[in-house]
């Protein structure tokens, strides 16, 4: 019997099989079966490639024909949960952002607002005061305020949402902290897409082990013993698709963001040195403490990335050979009389290779280092 998977949310977040998660286990396996046929013709092809220089085909046309099959059933089960509510959230922060700039500007005019009389614009714009008086300050001042708090009470209802959607939709219970921490970083996607992709293979695995169980045909055995095999391969090309998130968007976007912190430290280093004017050279040093610390957030949030390439990175090692063996189940299996057997004994440790240790999420209690971990992550999206 295949336990739950169990993931490592800070501490009590344990996920429950979804509604949802059978019916799309059974949807990945009538796909599984559709493409089954290209998929082996694709790893036929990888090991004996045929035809000449220019017309013939080659080991990485089967290969890409494979990954491609694979994408699919991967599209499939992967959810799009994440990024929906990721993007919706971005705009919100976007607003507040927004408003919060608005007020502070609407508190400095009110320092220097004075009352006036409506003027000739005034009255064909129909204005109740006259702009810029402070009367007018202050009921803006007032709508800036009742904008600020309304995206506030949005921004709580999405994160909710967010979570009421990730418990229904794909059995993942999280608290309201642990949902923050998942949705502003910027892998936060991969981290939810393989938490459902794992479940969804899991209840693959659980489905088929039943259905193996009933009096089938030989030949149509060896059709869901592929499936059986095609899932070791779904598992090995999502980590493979996420660790080039990693290498080849997420870390060379951050290193590009430290490069421009580090060129205005030192540039502003210089003007501490050449500083003549002892009230100069405090603004630089002040100025200096605070790109300081955009370096160490900007250290912080690389450090959460390698953590976790680093943890795909070692599973999708550890992955290697299983996903060698499930290409040869799948070259074996017209012809194969002992599949059954091989892939009996191979089904009892699908869990264990695939299981995907969750890292602990960081924990934003600091208002500030969570508003520069939002900042990376805005730049790192775009």
């Amino acid at each position: 019997m295949i336990r739950p998977l169990l993931l490592s949310l800070f501490v009590a977040a344990t996920p429950v099989l979804a509604a949802e998660t059978p019916a799309t286990a059974s949807k990945l396996v009538r796909q599984l079966l559709e493409d089954q046929g290209e998929m082996r013709d694709a790893i036929r092809g990888m090991s004996d490639p045929q035809g000449g220089f220019l017309f013939g085909d080659d080991e990485e046309d089967h290969r890409e024909d494979l990954e491609a099959a694979l994408d699919r059933a991967l599209d499939l089960i992967a959810p799009d949960t994440h990024d929906r509510y990721a993007e919706r959230v971005r705009e919100i922060e976007d607003g507040l952002l927004a408003a919060e700039k608005t007020r502070a500007d609407l508190l400095f005019q009110r320092r220097i607002a004075t009352d006036a009389e409506l003027g000739v614009l005034d009255r064909l714009l129909m204005r109740e005061t006259a702009r810029g008086s402070a009367q007018d300050v202050a009921t803006r001042l007032k709508q800036a305020e009742a904008d600020i708090a309304a995206l506030k009470s949005a921004r709580s209802r999405t994160l909710s949402a967010f979570r009421e959607d990730l418990a229904t939709l794909h059995g993942i219970e999280l608290s309201e902290a642990e949902a923050r921490a998942l949705l502003y970083p910027v892998n936060g996607g991969a981290t939810v897409e393989a938490m459902v992709v794992v479940g969804t293979l899991i209840e693959v695995e659980r489905q088929l082990r039943a259905l193996l169980e009933e009096d089938l045909s030989p030949e149509v055995m060896q059709d869901y013993y592929g499936v059986v095999a095609v899932t070791r391969l779904l598992y090995s090309r999502m980590l493979v698709r996420h660790e080039a998130a990693y290498d080849e968007v997420w870390l060379p976007r951050l290193s590009a963001i430290r490069e421009d912190a580090q060129a205005l430290l030192s540039e502003t280093e210089g003007r501490i040195a050449d500083a003549q004017d002892e009230g100069n050279r405090e603004v630089y040093e002040g100025n200096a403490q605070v790109q300081r610390r955009i370096l160490d957030v900007v250290d912080a949030y690389e450090v959460m990335l390698r953590d976790r390439r680093d943890r795909i990175a070692d599973a999708l090692a550890a992955s290697a050979e299983t996903s060698d063996a499930a290409i040869n189940t799948l070259r074996t299996i017209d012809s194969a009389a002992g599949v059954a057997s091989l892939v009996r004994e191979s089904m009892d440790s699908f869990e264990a290779i695939t299981e995907i240790e969750v890292p602990d999420f960081l924990r934003l209690d600091d208002e500030a280092i969570f508003e520069q971990f939002l900042d990376i992550s805005r730049q790192l999206s775009g």
